[in-house]
């Protein structure tokens, strides 16, 4: 027998064999099925009815025992009767004489719910419970029956509640006649025929699928009642089978011709494919000659062979491409100097790599400590009893994975136990943590230098010294749980070695970058602010001062004689005076003032809401800091004894911008110099000019005795000469002439003012009372002494 045949033979045995015995299976089934889900129904609707009907008669002998207990049974009876408890109520006494009976009760005889349902019974009219009438002493009086009408309506509630067709026959045993029914008249006959062949309560079945249980009369249900339901079997079901299994016959017949023929000839080209695809050849290919099973093997054969060989080519290259990708997202990520963006670039990128779960960027910061600078996936990974987490992720270097990497120097890698203790760094079960350090050749921070982004990272040295030692790490890139609770293997590490070099070289860069404003914006010998810095500021200090009604001082210091300092002592000497003279300059400044070398021993002071009388006690403060204390020269034997003049100029007295006033003060400064040095001079106002006068708030101008005014303003105007007077409102009285020299609230009072100054005023310079880092240059902060 060829091939074809057996093929062909086996589909026919294959196919038509469960065919037929479904076909036989699914008609049994259906029919069981049917006839147990009506008889099922059929019964609860029979003990829905007894149900029913025992409630009924229970609230009937409720009825008569509350009449048979009244003093008056007759008015009980028609109260309890137009409540609605029973359709009427009738009493008689020993002799069965009716005493009482209500209106428009239903004709007897009535059906009792507790007696014995008599075999030539007539249709049931009503349905009644009795109770005895006895009196006090429990002597009989007669009885008090209760009955409800049986109705059609009653019958159709019966049929609602139980949800099958209902039908009340008229006589205890026969099925002949019918006093109420809620069944169609199609199938009325049939029913009350198959109904009449049932003895007992069994289920019977009529000929239009119609399934008859017979209740009743009995003990506690004495209503003759007949229930059906419909069948749920489809209408011809075996009709429709037996054509199911002719017409599966006949196309499992030339399903399988056509099988065997077309199945024959490609199973010999594949397996010749396949043999030469086991010697190695992955160019190997099958014909596709169908779209059937055979066919979509040849394809699948075909697409396996040319994409295993696609990727046979592919892992040669992958992971070159993908080292070639981080170096081109390297360098585009060291083009920018956002340091947390770049930063949680990295990450994302390392994660997404990796297929890890959460990771985190830590960088060193002062006191040795590594702390998160972004993190993703954290969440829920804290330790117990710490569940938010804390506030940001610390570890000190040399503690846990993290602290060892950085360290040590060296990667990591692994699994974590459950029983180890946690060292304050989030619950995982797989890690792998790789450091990074300052790039070959990258730049270092300078001590001293203003802090960045970075928070006080120390200088580092480069990736190794002269002998070989591995460098200072910047921080460590860590990566938690890879997906599919797999380790990280030596490939992830790789990885995560590239992303690492990429955030050393942004860490550098951005270091750089800082380094470079700071140089562009400070003086390298004092530490203080440039000329540079000097032009912005003052530009920006005006415009607050004027849109705020402020005043601002502007001193400008030289050092008396600083020429003969250099002559005498050298150039060296010249530069330690300065130095020390501009450290005495930041400790008696306040924090929100500004402090510039304009060059040479020239130096510049911004005062803002400071008046006149304010800037002449700084002034006098500075000049008491020289001069009182000569500064110490190394190299020499005796300090080095200096005085300083100062040029006093107030905005707006002084000037309308900022170059006039910078000019007023540059012209006290000669006056003070021509006074004989050592000294002060405040600019003389600025001469008369044609005005109109205009009350204005008393903060826009220096009051006569220089003394700030608080509390409600107070009304000024200009006096011929340009001199201005001041003169409180009605009803303020005049401030104290001892007050404080510095005027005005504080700089705090416009927020979004001041943050946008700070915005200006360059990476180093913080916001006015801020406490983060002197104004006067980018060195440490110093506690202000007032004025």
């Amino acid at each position: 027998m060829t091939l074809r045949g057996r093929l062909t033979a086996a589909f026919l045995v294959v196919v038509l064999g469960p065919v037929l015995l479904g076909a036989f299976f699914v008609a049994s089934i259906v029919t069981a099925v049917d006839r147990s889900r009506s008889t099922e129904r059929l019964a609860v609707a029979a003990s829905t009815v007894r149900t029913s009907v025992d409630a009924l008669c229970q609230q009937l002998r409720a009825t008569a025992d509350a009449v048979a207990l009244t003093a008056d049974p007759a008015g009980a009876a028609a109260q309890l009767v137009g409540r609605g408890l029973a359709a009427a109520v009738q009493i008689t006494d020993v002799t069965g004489r009716v005493t009482y009976a209500s209106p428009d009760a239903p004709s007897t005889p009535w059906r009792d719910c507790a007696g014995p349902t008599p075999a030539s019974a007539g249709p049931v009219r009503a349905l009644a419970a009795r109770v005895d009438l006895r009196d006090r002493a429990g002597v009989p009086l007669g009885t008090v029956t209760a009955a409800q009408l049986v109705d059609p309506a009653f019958v159709a509630r019966l049929a609602a509640v139980t949800g099958v067709a209902v039908t009340l026959l008229d006589g205890g045993a026969s099925a002949a006649r019918v006093t109420h029914t809620t069944e169609s008249r199609e199938v009325r006959d049939a029913v009350l025929a198959a109904a009449s062949t049932v003895d007992s309560e069994r289920v019977t079945e009529t000929s239009e699928g119609r399934y008859v249980r017979r209740i009743g009369p009995s003990s506690g249900q004495p209503l003759p009642l007949v229930l059906s339901v419909p069948s749920e079997r489809p209408p011809g079901l075996h009709a429709t089978l037996a054509g199911v299994v002719v017409l599966a016959g006949l196309l499992a017949v030339l399903t399988a011709w056509r099988l065997a023929r077309v199945t024959t000839r490609p199973l010999v080209e594949l397996a010749g494919a396949v043999d030469r695809v086991a010697h190695g050849d992955l160019t190997a290919r099958v014909p596709v000659r169908s779209r059937d099973e055979v066919g979509r093997l040849a394809a699948a054969f075909n697409r396996m062979t040319r994409e295993t060989g696609s990727y046979v080519a592919a892992l040669t290259s992958s992971r070159d491409q993908l080292r070639g990708h981080l170096a081109v997202l390297g360098d585009t990520l060291a083009s920018t100097h956002d340091l947390q963006r770049i930063l949680r670039v990295i990450l994302h990128s390392a994660i997404a790599a990796t297929g890890a779960r959460a990771g985190a960027v830590l960088l060193v910061e002062a006191g040795g400590v590594l702390v998160a600078q972004c993190s993703e996936g954290l969440d829920g990974r804290w330790p117990e009893g710490d569940a938010d987490g804390p506030q940001e992720l610390r570890v000190p270097v040399g503690v846990g994975v993290v602290g060892a990497v950085a360290a040590t120097g060296e990667p990591q890698r692994g699994r974590v136990e459950p029983t180890e203790a946690p060292t304050g760094e989030p619950r995982c079960h797989t890690y792998v943590a790789v450091p990074f350090a300052t790039p070959a050749g990258g730049a270092t921070a300078t001590p001293g230098g203003p802090a960045g982004p970075l928070g006080g990272v120390g200088a580092a040295p480069g990736p190794a010294d002269e002998a070989g030692a591995p460098a200072a790490a910047l921080g460590v890139l860590a990566l938690y749980d890879r997906l599919g609770a797999d380790e990280f293997d030596d490939d992830d590490l790789v990885t995560l070695r590239t992303f690492a070099g990429h955030a050393a070289v942004a860490v550098d860069n951005v270091r750089v970058h800082e380094e470079a404003q700071r140089l562009s914006l400070t003086d390298p010998l004092t530490g203080l602010w440039n000329y540079r810095y000097l032009r912005e500021s003052i530009r920006r200090e005006v415009e607050r001062a004027s849109r705020f009604g402020r005043m601002l001082s502007v001193l400008a210091l030289d050092l008396d004689r600083f020429k003969d300092v250099n002559d005498t002592y050298g150039h060296a000497a010249g530069d330690t005076v300065l130095a020390e003279f501009a450290r005495r300059v930041r400790g008696e400044i306040r924090e929100v003032d500004l402090a510039f070398r304009q060059g040479g021993e020239e130096f510049v002071l911004l005062l803002p809401e400071t008046d006149a009388r304010g800037a002449a006690i700084v002034a006098e403060r500075l000049g008491a800091a020289v001069r009182e204390t000569p500064i110490a020269v190394e190299a020499y034997a005796g300090p080095i004894v200096v005085t300083v003049s100062v040029g006093i100029a107030v905005y707006p007295d002084h000037g309308s911008n900022g170059r006039e006033v910078l000019e007023a003060a540059d012209d006290a400064l000669y006056a003070a110099k021509a006074a004989g040095r050592d000294t002060y001079r405040v600019a003389e106002v600025c001469p008369d000019v044609p005005t109109q006068e205009i009350p204005v708030p008393a903060g826009a101008v220096s009051p006569p005795d220089g003394l700030p005014r608080a509390g409600r303003p107070v009304q000024v105007a200009r006096e011929p000469g340009g001199h201005a007077r001041s003169e409180p409102a009605v009803g303020v009285p005049e401030s104290s002439p001892a007050g404080s020299a510095q005027a005005g609230p504080d700089l705090a009072d416009d927020p979004t003012d001041t943050a946008a100054d700070a915005a200006r005023a360059g990476p180093d310079a913080a916001p006015p009372g801020s406490g983060g880092g002197a104004s006067s240059g980018p060195h440490p902060p110093r506690q202000s002494r007032g004025r």
